[in-house]
């Protein structure tokens, strides 16, 4: 009998174990998102201190499995996490409303930055269908803050598919797999995971949509390029 491969073997079924706990702590907040308007804080905390946890036993653990099978799994945990996401309504936050608004002024005037959604309040020219986002942009007087890489995603979404959600989601959670695949290229597979896993990474990005993936993954790259 093989003590290495038993510890092995009971390392990568703990990591399995969390990675299934995390998943159902993130289909949970993905339907909790659907029930609620405004998503309970005791429950969002429930959700995430399981998340934090689970990723936080995987680390402890995570360098005692070979990379052959580390990496398939952080591959496919951490893509499973992030796909949950996609069918969820962002939770505690409202940003998005304005990045769908921005693509559709971006798409329709060629300039993001020249007018604010109050300009736009009586506008005949806005779809019925993106009123509803019009009426409820966060701070409707003040023009948009967000840089032209930004500007140009949420124009990209709106292309294909003007108003919703799910393409622009899909922008980002691709941003964070190239950055995954990128760190994979640069250090051990268990230091990948916290990234991977990382709960904080997977609600901003997979369930509220926020952009910082549009910046972490260049700058990755350039630290890592700057190195070869």
């Amino acid at each position: 009998m093989n003590p290495g491969g038993g510890r092995r073997l009971s390392s990568s079924v703990v990591v399995d174990a969390a990675a299934l706990v995390s998943l159902g702590a993130w289909a949970t907040l993905a339907l909790l998102s659907h029930r609620f308007e405004q998503l309970p804080l005791a429950h969002y905390f429930v959700v995430m201190g399981t998340a934090w946890v689970c990723t936080l036993t995987a680390l402890r653990v995570a360098t005692r499995v070979p990379a052959a099978s580390l990496v398939p799994r952080l591959w496919g945990w951490g893509s499973a996490f992030r796909f949950v996401g996609l069918f969820a309504r962002p939770v505690l936050d409202g940003d998005v409303l304005r990045y769908l608004w921005d693509g559709w002024v971006f798409s329709h005037t060629g300039n993001p930055y020249a007018t604010t959604p109050t300009d736009h309040f009586d506008d005949p020219g806005v779809p019925e269908g993106l009123l509803p986002i019009l009426n409820a942009v966060n701070h409707p007087d003040i023009p948009t803050i967000y840089g032209p890489v930004a500007e140009w995603a949420f124009r990209l979404s709106h292309f294909v598919a003007p108003g919703e959600l799910w393409p622009w989601k899909l922008v980002l959670v691709l941003c964070e797999l190239l950055t995954l695949r990128l760190l994979l290229g640069a250090v051990a597979p268990a230091r990948a995971l916290l990234f991977a896993w990382c709960p904080l990474l997977i609600q901003e990005t997979a369930f509220n949509a926020h952009p910082e993936a549009l910046g972490v993954l260049p700058m990755v790259a350039a630290v890592i390029w700057s190195r070869t």
